[in-house]
């Protein structure tokens, strides 16, 4: 669901149930059993019931060995650009 439909969906519902009532219903099916293909989506019910209490939006911040898995996954693109940028100047009989 678009998220500009999720949260018309938690507005009809708080309208019709109240917030409090709504963030529990949230929560607790935020802690039942996730399946597999749902489980990246995990960390979305934490920012709705923020947003449907009106407290400040959690802070994400990606984990360290993410950071430096992209620098090096970076890295090792230019890298490879390189190689084959120089390889593409030297081959005999290209242009």
């Amino acid at each position: 669901m678009y998220p500009d439909r999720r949260r018309r969906a938690d507005q009809a519902a708080f309208g019709y149930a109240g917030r409090q009532a709504v963030a529990g219903a949230l929560l607790a099916a935020g802690e039942a059993d996730i399946p597999v293909g749902v489980a990246a989506y995990g960390g979305v019910t934490g920012v709705r019931v923020a947003q449907l209490l009106g407290d400040d939006l959690p802070a994400w911040r990606p984990a360290p060995a993410l950071v430096i898995l992209s620098v090096l996954g970076l890295i090792a693109a230019v890298w490879l650009a390189m190689c084959l940028g120089q390889a593409a100047l030297t081959w005999p009989g290209l242009p």
